[in-house]
């Protein structure tokens, strides 16, 4: 079967895959899908409790997470998305701040990527690229 599949790669490469080429936008594409997925989990753990982006941002750091550094707009890209999938509710506080925390919709795929299950991957693919 080693053989075989040995085989296929190499015609793969001759054939379907010769003129594929990743742009930089793909690649940019691809880094920041990666990024999503280090930080998801922890991001709905730490949104438990309700926090801003910043309180957000902070506990990430505190966890070593780092994948955003010198980007934290990408917190806020995520959290916009966790939002828009009712994942998150959010309200605006004196502070003139925005605080999200996790709803029972939330819970659910927290529950779902802790346990390693099946469906995690198709919660974070609808997270990530549409679906759900």
């Amino acid at each position: 079967m080693d053989e075989r599949l040995r085989h296929l790669k190499g015609s793969m490469k001759q054939s379907v895959f010769q003129n594929l080429k990743f742009t930089d936008k793909h690649k940019q594409a691809i880094k920041r899908q990666i990024k999503q997925e280090n930080i998801l989990l922890p991001a709905l753990q730490l949104l438990s409790v309700e926090k801003n982006g910043i309180e957000l941002v902070q506990k990430l750091r505190s966890r070593g997470i780092q994948e955003f550094d010198e980007q934290e707009g990408f917190v806020y890209i995520l959290l916009h998305q966790l939002e828009q999938k009712s994942y998150v509710t959010s309200r605006w506080k004196e502070d003139q701040k925005k605080y999200y925390q996790l709803n029972s919709k939330g819970k659910k795929v927290m529950k779902s990527l802790e346990n390693g299950s099946q469906r995690s991957a198709f919660v974070l693919q609808g997270l990530l690229g549409g679906g759900q």
